[in-house]
């Protein structure tokens, strides 16, 4: 048992110590200087190595179901809601505060491979944001350690992830510290690091930070959740309740190919008129909104899929398959919903891309 334990807490180490080291601003000097990709546009190959290596860590997660503790009635009900709600907010701090596209990377891919320049990572001051810098890997704490049943592997789990996260938010804060300077020192004197600071309530309130404009007409978000629905169905059907097996992974893994393919082109079928339109009023807007769709396309269809599976079997799937088919959907969805749209309008007009013509206005 404690061989496996001391395998289980190396893997989520593991996990840690290639995300960093990827992340450095030294690393991202050598890859720039080996293959010419900027920092910015390194975020999707990032995120796709740290999808790879959840899967490949799950996949050879050795486990321990020593009880730690096992809730019942009230307690196992409240944990359990804790639990389900941090992912949730997880979910909904990205979607809604932040850009997914520019913080996951497929923006900085796909401009460049388009030929333009991303814009800059803005610090909104949205929801949670306006008192801490990363409430995001606040969240981590209840999404790793809230189980209402607990057994070893998962409490050496909740620990040395949430290790990880207060290092790892250290580390990133440095970064930004260094790659942004003043606006973000002076956001710095208004927050916290991952808890809202006593000693400002306000927090950043009085900065004059831009406000995100992908939710100014929320029904242009609506093909995203409802595409999102369909994905969670269509994950029921074909993996019902997963467990955390290594077919049972890659399974769910190849699912949500399927899911962010098939719905990025039909997202871009649906609205291909005011997608078009958009691209060429404001690229980066358009390049937002069609993130913004995709990760609600992407985090549907998860919740979907866990609410069936709860109705259906009285147990939602395991967590352990949601971050690598979280980032997929987002990620692959994004780039099948532009390239289908430009691929659309070179049919149609037998022109360049839409996507390509709004290059010189930038």
């Amino acid at each position: 048992m404690f061989r496996d334990l001391l395998w289980d807490a190396a893997l989520v180490a593991g996990f840690g110590v290639q995300h960093s080291v990827l992340a450095t601003i030294r690393a991202k000097k050598v890859i720039r200087r080996l293959s010419n990709i900027d920092p910015l546009s390194w975020r999707g190959p990032q995120s796709f190595f740290n999808i790879l290596y959840v899967v490949l860590a799950a996949s050879l997660w050795r486990p321990v179901n020593v009880s730690v503790w096992e809730l019942s009635g009230i307690g196992f009900v409240i944990v359990a809601a804790v639990l389900y709600a941090s992912w949730v907010w997880y979910f909904q701090i990205h979607i809604f505060e932040y850009d997914c596209g520019l913080a996951f990377g497929s923006t900085g891919v796909i401009n460049r491979f388009l030929g333009r320049k991303s814009p800059p990572i803005e610090m909104w001051k949205t929801g949670f944001r306006r008192w801490s810098r990363f409430p995001v890997h606040t969240a981590f704490f209840p999404m790793f350690l809230a189980f209402p049943h607990m057994t070893m592997d998962l409490l050496v789990f909740g620990v040395v992830g949430n290790i990880y996260n207060i290092i790892g938010t250290e580390l990133y804060d440095r970064r930004l510290k260094t790659l942004v300077g003043k606006p973000y020192l002076e956001y710095v004197d208004r927050t916290g690091l991952l808890f809202p600071p006593l000693r400002n309530p306000r927090g950043a309130a009085d900065l004059a930070l831009p406000a995100p404009t992908h939710w100014q007409r929320p029904l242009q978000n609506l093909p995203g959740i409802v595409l999102g629905v369909l994905g969670g169905c269509f994950y029921w059907f074909v993996l019902g309740r997963t467990e955390l097996k290594p077919a049972a992974i890659w399974l769910s893994w190849g699912a949500s190919f399927v899911v962010a393919i098939v719905g990025g082109v039909l997202y871009s079928v649906i609205s291909r008129a005011q997608l078009t339109e958009a691209s060429r009023t404001d690229f980066d807007r358009f390049q937002t909104r069609v993130s913004t769709n995709t990760a609600l396309m992407s985090a549907v269809s998860i919740i979907s899929w866990f609410v069936i599976s709860a109705v259906e079997t009285g147990r939602p799937p395991t967590l352990g398959v949601v971050l690598p088919m979280w980032i997929v959907v987002l990620w692959i969805g994004h780039a099948s919903s532009v390239a289908t749209l430009a691929l659309s309008r070179k049919l149609a007009t037998g022109s360049v891309p839409v996507l390509a013509e709004s290059r010189e206005a930038s």
